[in-house]
């Protein structure tokens, strides 16, 4: 609730959001960074195969292709990747796949401008970043240039009607691409001792 207007969009808030639509049978493939921290805290997973992610590897760009797979082993189920832009665009060129092999996905990109955890950690360590942020694409306009439907969020207010509509769309065989404006010092949840 504490960030729910902010501007940029807080990528807890985006995923947050996200769960309120994700369909019961729906399979979850989380990049690394930032996108996995958001997604380990808000996303309910209620089998093994319905949350993937790279694990200790922390294999940038796994989010496009591995969503991709993952609609070809689940044709049937709902298939949602979570990454950010940095990540994304190591494997961007996947998104046509996922128009050629008939693999309609739904890819959310959390848009901080730059790889927003080595960002972070090169701040705390260093006291300021160093070749870590960049201009990304308009990743919305990209989809559509691919041949998806691109949607892109710069009001959190907007993020329901984004995610229903990446629901409706992918429901009609489209791969959908929503992009969220975010930034890259987002407070992280406070981290829990088990």
């Amino acid at each position: 609730a504490e960030h729910a207007g902010r501007r940029p969009i807080h990528g807890g808030v985006a995923v947050a959001k996200l769960v309120q639509h994700v369909p019961e049978r729906a399979v979850i493939i989380s990049d690394c960074g930032n996108c996995e921290i958001w997604t380990l805290c808000t996303i309910p997973s209620a089998r093994p195969e319905a949350y993937l992610d790279t694990g200790l590897f922390a294999a940038m760009g796994f989010a496009l292709p591995g969503a991709v797979a993952a609609k070809l082993v689940h044709p049937d189920r709902t298939v949602i990747g979570i990454a950010g832009d940095g990540a994304l665009l190591m494997f961007l060129g996947d998104l046509g796949l996922s128009i050629e092999a008939g693999a309609p996905i739904i890819l959310v990109v959390l848009n901080d401008g730059g790889y927003g955890m080595n960002l972070r950690f090169q701040v705390a360590e260093f006291g300021r970043p160093t070749g870590d942020l960049f201009r990304s694409p308009n990743f919305a306009a990209v989809a559509e240039a691919f041949g998806a439907v691109g949607i892109r969020v710069e009001d959190p207010g907007r993020l329901d009607e984004a995610f229903a509509r990446a629901i409706a769309e992918n429901r009609e065989g489209r791969t959908v691409v929503v992009e969220v404006m975010t930034s890259h010092d987002d407070p992280w949840p406070p981290i829990r001792e088990t």
